[in-house]
């Protein structure tokens, strides 16, 4: 990549107030005259000069033509962009914001040249304790519960819904409706849906309208339409009414079979009851194992988070921020589906969405500088024999190749960031006080779902990184996710 000799980089780091790192950088004088001829020889390319072919033209017309000051101003643009990968290598640097010039500087010919770059980074915050954490986890049996209601599922695959006689509607029910919106209300038409009242599709007051009405019934229902928070600086909008010509067609109740030996012989072939509550009991078992590992990763990082002394900055939030959002819209695209079909399919505004993705980001931020103050306070370090273990991990046929880039292009640092984050974590599963307990506020499901992160081997979904924390895949890609799986893949 670079020409320049970069053991003569000298650079010198200040951490500056609001998360802001300065650094001064001093290119060699070689250098400086190294990216000055290349930039005269560029321009004598890229333009025609009377009297000169093409890449011949000498210093002197150049300058009287272009003017010496410009081609200096290119080298000067050319020599800080292919210096900054080395100084963030140096200094061992993983920024949230683009590069600031404080005072800027110009080269002059065959001179060291010195000048300030300022990056925004991850606060360096604080922990309340650095005991090892105690958390619960699930059992990695089956509990009697669990197998119900898997039961209960399978028995919901063959419910049948039969009409209610004799009543009306009352809350709770299910009805079987024909539609006709009105006023801003257009798009709802149908003849016959099922619905079922305190579901939440509808706002309170649709299902209150349908309340006491029996079949054959119809009735206009208004309805107020929700209305989103006004942004800081902007009016509210004017609250609207919808209008629905609601007819009902049924009202019903679901009915599931009755669970007998004969119910489990025919729809699922077991011999009786018992063989099948075995083998889903077995299933429930190797599927609890199976995610048992990710539950406890998540909740010890979880827990160490709730000991973060400070908030994140916002820049840092913003990285995971449209990260994250990002990740999610190259799921929709390769899926073929629009951002409005999604919403429109979950019944979600844009403010939700945008709302539950800060959340998420929040969530990852604090558990990556939480795991970062961990690594201060435990002092776990990244060594070439780490590095080189990442990348053979990683699947890349030429991982040498892969590590000389990554130096290369300044990258390396978020990798290092993320073996730290791995010592940390592994330091957490180690040293975990665990109670096993499967009563209903210890979720034996998800682990929540993560955003990967661009590692090279193992994906440590608690590993946070931020949107510019970056290791290889066994293909390189451009940045790819945080490693913690939240918005993106959870919505999808």
């Amino acid at each position: 990549m670079s020409q320049l000799v970069g053991g003569t980089l000298k650079t010198s780091a200040e951490r500056l107030e609001d998360n802001i790192v300065e650094i001064t950088v001093t290119v060699d004088a070689d250098d400086v005259k190294k990216s000055v001829a290349s930039t005269y020889k560029d321009i004598a390319n890229k333009y025609k000069f009377p009297g000169f072919r093409p890449g011949h033209a000498p210093r002197k017309v150049i300058d009287n033509n272009v003017g010496k000051q410009a081609v200096l101003s290119e080298a000067t643009e050319s020599l800080v962009n292919e210096v900054l990968p080395l100084v963030l290598e140096k200094e061992d640097l993983v920024p949230v914001t683009d590069p600031m010039y404080p005072r800027p500087a110009m080269v002059e010919d065959a001179k060291d040249f010195e000048f300030k770059v300022r990056f925004g980074v991850r606060p360096e915050l604080t922990l309340t304790s650095c005991d090892p954490v105690a958390i619960k986890l699930p059992s990695e049996e089956a509990t009697e519960a669990e197998i119900d209601s898997q039961i209960e599922t399978f028995r919901g695959y063959f419910g049948k819904y039969q009409d209610i006689e004799g009543r009306s509607i009352e809350a709770g029910d299910s009805v079987y409706i024909k539609c006709k919106g009105g006023e801003n209300a257009e798009s709802i038409d149908f003849e016959n849906r099922l619905y079922k009242l305190g579901s939440g599709h509808m706002p309170a007051t649709f299902d209150e309208g349908l309340i006491g009405l029996n079949p054959g019934d119809s009735k206009t229902i208004t309805f107020a339409l929700p209305v989103e928070e006004p942004k800081e600086g902007e009016e509210a909008e004017e609250p609207k009414n919808a209008v629905v010509d609601v007819t009902v067609n049924r009202l019903v109740e679901r009915v599931l079979p009755e669970l007998t030996d004969e119910f489990a012989k025919n729809n699922f072939g077991f011999d009786d009851i018992a063989a099948m509550r075995e083998a889903i009991s077995k299933e429930i078992g190797e599927q609890k194992k199976q995610a048992i590992p990710q539950i406890k990763e998540n909740r010890v990082t979880g827990k160490l988070a709730e000991r973060l002394e400070g908030e994140p900055s916002r820049p840092y939030l913003a990285t995971i921020y449209q990260e994250l959002g990002q990740n999610f819209m190259n799921q929709l695209q390769a899926r073929g589906m629009t951002f409005d079909t999604w919403l429109a399919m979950n019944n979600i505004t844009a403010e939700q969405f945008g709302n539950d993705l800060e959340r998420q980001a929040t969530d990852i931020a604090k558990e990556s500088l939480a795991l970062d103050a961990l690594v201060r306070e435990k002092g776990f370090e990244c060594t070439d024999e780490d590095l080189d273990e990442e990348f053979k991990k990683s699947g890349i046929e030429d991982w040498e190749a892969a590590k000389k880039q990554f130096l290369e292009d300044g990258r390396m640092p978020a990798v290092r960031v993320s073996v730290r984050r791995n010592k940390a974590i592994d330091w957490l599963l180690e040293t975990a006080e665990v109670t096993v307990s499967d009563e209903p506020d210890v979720p034996a499901e998800e682990p929540k779902k993560e955003a990967k992160e661009e590692k090279p081997a193992k994906k440590r979904s608690s590993k946070k990184a931020e949107a510019k924390e970056e290791a290889p895949e066994a293909e390189e890609k451009p940045k790819k996710k945080t490693s913690r799986k939240t918005t993106t893949e959870a919505a999808d």
